[in-house]
């Protein structure tokens, strides 16, 4: 189930995580794409933006920090083992 978070004016519409593969296809950090909107003071959409930076162990550029890093890489830890629990793995 989706979320509606707003940080002061701006709205958070989705976040995606995505692994990332280096050139041997071995698995190599992650892509966190932000899709968000910044709101006036009516609460009304102004702009729209996407953002996307990766973990410090990918292969790419626009890095995240080590603690946002750490937060993505324990994030998707926990939804793969809550995953794991569900299929019984």
């Amino acid at each position: 189930m989706s979320k509606t978070i707003i940080l002061k004016n701006t709205r958070i519409n989705s976040i995606v995580i995505n692994q990332e593969k280096n050139n041997k296809g071995e698995n190599k950090g992650f892509a966190c794409n932000v899709d968000y909107s910044v709101l006036d003071e009516n609460g009304n959409t102004a702009i729209s933006q996407k953002s996307q930076k990766f973990t410090i162990d990918a292969d790419y550029e626009a890095k995240l920090s080590a603690n946002s890093s750490k937060i993505v890489s324990d994030f998707v830890d926990e939804i793969q083992k809550k995953m794991n629990e569900k299929e019984g793995i």
